[in-house]
């Protein structure tokens, strides 16, 4: 208090609504970064799982495409041509000549079958249904491999330049 008796130079308490108000604008806030950081955090985890699924499919097409390189000295020029040698034995396990750069056995590209395990069938299936394969013509077929691509769908670590670097190695064999 002044001299005077004046409570002026006092400053006068917020009041308890203003109060409130703050922290209730403070607790809003706080809901919102949580959910904000939970709703990220489950859509990049359904992105990391759908480019796991394509990383998988990509490797496997590509072992797949280079087992037939292996076994008929050259790639496939079409789809069809493809499913058929595909349809018509089971998949290799080891390639027969050492492409540098290139694994020479499934296992340490992608297992197959491992992929039935961690990933869902619509997961699976949407990773299949995105898989593009660019097939050279007939006569660029000995200068040119298949080009695998993902369509749109994510990819992690690579795996694209990586399988279509296999594919390319092996035009350099045989």
């Amino acid at each position: 208090m002044s001299a005077s008796g004046d409570d002026s130079d006092e400053i006068p308490a917020a009041p308890i609504a203003s109060r409130r108000l703050v922290h209730a604008m403070v607790a809003i806030f706080a809901l919102a970064t949580a959910a904000a950081v939970i709703g990220g955090w489950l859509v990049t985890a359904d992105v990391r799982q759908r480019a796991r699924a394509m990383d998988a499919t990509l490797r496997r097409t590509a072992w797949e495409l280079l087992c037939y390189r292996d076994a008929q000295g050259r790639f496939p020029v079409s789809v069809e041509e493809f499913d058929r040698e595909r349809a018509a034995k089971d998949t290799c396990e080891a390639l027969t000549q050492t492409i540098v750069g290139v694994p020479s056995e499934r296992t340490q590209t992608a297992n197959p079958d491992a992929t039935a395990e961690v990933f869902s069938n619509a997961t699976r299936t949407r990773a299949e249904t995105s898989l593009v394969i660019s097939w050279p013509a007939a006569s660029e077929a000995e200068q040119h491999p298949p080009v695998l691509g993902s369509s749109g769908e994510p990819s992690l670590h690579g795996t694209l330049e990586q399988v279509n670097a296999w594919l390319k190695a092996a035009l350099g064999t045989r």
